[in-house]
This record gives structure tokens, C-alpha cells and sequence, in this order.
């Protein structure tokens, strides 16, 4: 069944009173006075709603990390590691050192 087609079958279905929602939109005889439950757009002063991932905060940090590298470290030296595997066959471990410099 489509969506509209459903739409209107039960929108019809709740006029006629068939599925006993007629009284869900009655009013209660003891309210004397209407309760007004919607703030004034103007009085409402809220943040916008953005979905944050969960990696947002990883995200910056490395973003804080990045700037501050390129405005402070010249030069570093490193040990890189490698092991490869090769079909079933796991190799043994190979090094390499690096220096690198940066001139700004």
C-alpha cells in the first residue's frame, strides 16, 4: 500500500470514529482557560542542532597538532618499522632511520 494511499485511509478512518480517536481530540470539561505551551520565537534562545561525529574531537586535536608542528619543529629524525607479510609467510622486521629538515 502506498504512503498517501495509507495517509488518507486512516485519516478517513479517524473522522468517521472507527478507530476511537474521537475522543483523543476532545476537550477535558475541567480546563476553563487554554494553556499556552508554545514559547514566543523571539524569547527562545537556543543552539543550532549539529550532529557531531564521535571522531570530531580527534578531528581537532590533530588539526591543533598540525598547526602547531608547522609554526614550531624545523627538523626531527625517525625510526621507521616495516614487517610484510607475503602470501602465508610473515618477513621479519626492517628498519630504516630518517632525518628530515625544513627550512621555513
Amino acid at each position: 500500500m502506498q504512503r498517501r494511499h495509507f495517509v488518507a485511509l486512516f485519516g478517513s478512518l479517524s473522522v468517521t470514529g472507527v478507530l476511537g480517536t474521537d475522543r483523543a481530540f476532545a476537550e477535558d470539561p475541567q480546563l476553563v482557560e487554554p494553556i499556552h505551551r508554545v514559547a514566543n520565537a523571539a524569547s527562545v534562545t537556543s543552539k543550532p542542532m549539529i550532529a557531531q561525529h564521535p571522531l570530531d574531537r580527534a578531528l581537532e586535536m590533530a588539526q591543533d597538532a598540525l598547526t602547531h608542528c608547522r609554526a614550531n619543529v624545523n627538523d626531527y629524525t625517525a625510526i621507521l618499522v616495516k614487517r610484510e607479510r607475503v602470501g602465508d609467510t610473515l618477513g621479519d622486521y626492517e628498519y630504516m632511520y630518517a632525518k628530515v629538515r625544513n627550512r621555513k
